[in-house]
């Protein structure tokens, strides 16, 4: 079945998938770097222990013991970094997914995304596809790959052994001939095995964030539209069934196989189904300025639609040439592995094309006619359980000025982002559910905003600037010296209270509490803790 697709939404999504392979080319390029550090420690510790002497059976037992952790500890090490990477991807997949449809819509309808507990299910309690009617969870993919590689390295010296190898010739075995740029070794099987399933639980998270957050706008979604990627690489169960129509949450949701790379596109409900009275626009025209096109439009077709500007950004500007006079027939889709993004970068790419192919429109949610009240209970009710940090910005009229997403401690800033926060409002979630740290009041004095928050399960905190004296209050010492003596003062106080017998498990538990609650009381600030309902 052959269905008709907004144009302007295929571009969207087309472009994003393209984003999407560079981040997953900078996910993959991290997780191997981390398992080919293990691999060069492994072969040095075959050769330091061919140098004692002939391999006994015990000293072949005793490597296969060593290897065997090695090799376990980095993919377990592996697993972790991606996860912990994953669950900020997840975020980011929401955001641009409710941003996509805000934009989709007439009339300002509240859009809404999965909780941080639905997005951390993706990476760690939903099973990946990882061959023909197999899936398994992360952490068991990097334990089956761990196994694969231990079997590769103690057949290959197995071998070794029996044929009479040196133990150069082994370690040759198992990585590689430099003439042949080291692909020729045994373990680059498993190498290419690892990158396959990075790339395909980028897809996973990527589909499972998106279709959780068409669930969470039924009154927007009503279905979903499978696309492939239709090029000479796809298999005949994506071709087959692109263009499909399935109702959200339900069907062959992607990915369906490893290195799947389909897609899918959301059905949106008719404006008189949105509740919306006025008339339909023609299929041509709603919600695309290009009108409509056929689902089963291969990539190369696809590209010759788009600016050059688009063309070149994908192919370089020489084969963008040579794309366009009809001498770079593209007869697979591919992207240099060499281009690659983090996920900062993807989501400034994302930014870009938002604004490439919806026009600057404000559609963000959090922008439409709601107060600076109203906007941070949304936002702080949206991050308050993640197990990362993640920040948003807003100025004194209740604007979104910034989002950034962290990692389980901190988040980071640039400069420039720095430059935009005198007077605003900076809030933000702290997983381990404490008080402020120094680092945030150093912070806050540093760009001057109006206010910083934290929020948790638990607590929501918060400290503002004196309107009179500003960050400096009453006190003329630096944030850190004050916070350094508000800490001295609390912890003389403890003590003197545990000497008596006197300090309770409450005053214990609040002890950073406290401390903060002294600085502002030095410094002149206004400092409150708000138990969350």
């Amino acid at each position: 079945m052959t269905t008709e697709i907004s144009k302007q939404l295929l571009d969207w999504a087309v472009k994003n998938r393209i984003d999407l392979q560079r981040y997953g080319n900078g996910v993959v390029r991290d997780v191997i770097s981390l398992l080919n550090t293990s691999d060069k420690e492994m072969m040095a510790k075959i050769a330091a222990r061919g140098e004692k002497g002939p391999w006994t059976s015990a000293r072949l037992k005793s490597l296969f013991v060593e290897l065997g952790q090695m090799n376990y500890d980095a993919h377990v090490e592996a697993g972790k970094m991606l996860a912990q990477e994953m669950y900020g991807f997840a975020d980011h997949e929401a955001d641009s997914t409710q941003q996509m449809l805000q934009a989709q819509v007439p009339v300002s309808i509240n859009t809404r995304r999965p909780s941080p507990a639905q997005l951390a299910e993706l990476v760690d309690k939903t099973p990946i596809a990882c061959g023909p009617d197999k899936k398994l969870l992360l952490e068991e993919i990097f334990t089956g790959l761990a196994k694969s590689k231990e079997e590769s390295i103690r057949g290959a010296i197995r071998l070794g052994v029996v044929e009479g190898e040196t133990t150069e010739q082994i370690v040759r075995r198992l990585v590689g001939t430099r003439a042949a740029r080291f692909t020729d070794g045994l373990i680059e099987k498993n190498r290419r095995g690892a990158e396959a399933m990075v790339r395909t639980i980028v897809n996973h998270v990527s589909n499972g964030a998106v279709q959780k957050t068409y669930a969470q706008n039924g009154n927007i979604v009503k279905g979903w539209t499978f696309l492939a990627t239709l090029d000479n690489q796809t298999t005949i169960t994506c071709a087959s069934l692109s263009g499909t129509e399935w109702p959200v949450g339900q069907g062959p949701i992607p990915p369906l196989h490893v290195n799947c790379r389909s897609f899918a596109l959301p059905i949106l409900k008719s404006f008189r189904e949105l509740g919306v009275d006025i008339e339909e626009m023609p299929a041509s025209t709603r919600s695309s300025k290009d009108g409509q096109v056929r689902s089963d439009i291969s990539f190369n077709d696809w590209l010759h639609g788009q600016p050059a500007k688009v063309q070149k950004d994908i192919l370089g500007a020489t084969r963008q040439k040579l794309f366009i006079e009809g001498k770079l027939p593209l007869e697979r889709f591919t992207d240099s592995k060499g281009v690659v993004y983090t996920l900062d970068e993807l989501k400034k790419k994302n930014e870009g094309t938002f604004k490439d192919v919806f026009g600057a429109q404000n559609s963000d949610p959090l922008r439409v006619g709601k107060s600076l009240a109203e906007n941070l209970k949304a936002a702080e009710d949206d991050i308050r359980n993640l197990p990362y940090e993640k920040a948003r910005v807003f100025d004194s009229d209740g604007n979104l000025i910034l989002k950034k997403t962290g990692e389980k401690s901190h988040v980071a800033f640039t400069p420039d982002e720095m430059a935009s926060f005198k007077d605003a409002i900076l809030t933000h979630n702290h997983p381990s559910g404490s008080s402020f740290s120094s680092a945030d009041l150093v912070f806050a004095r540093h760009t001057d905003m109006l206010e910083i928050r934290a929020v948790s399960t638990k607590y929501d905190y918060s400290i503002k600037r004196d309107s009179a004296s500003g960050w400096a209050g009453k006190s003329p010492l630096s944030a850190e010296s004050l916070y350094a003596k508000a800490r001295e003062q609390i912890k003389t106080e403890y003590n003197a209270l545990n000497a008596e017998g006197k300090l309770t498990q409450l005053q214990i538990n609040d002890f950073h509490h406290a401390i903060i609650e002294r600085f502002a009381k030095l410094a002149g600030l206004d400092y409150s803790r708000t138990e969350v309902n």
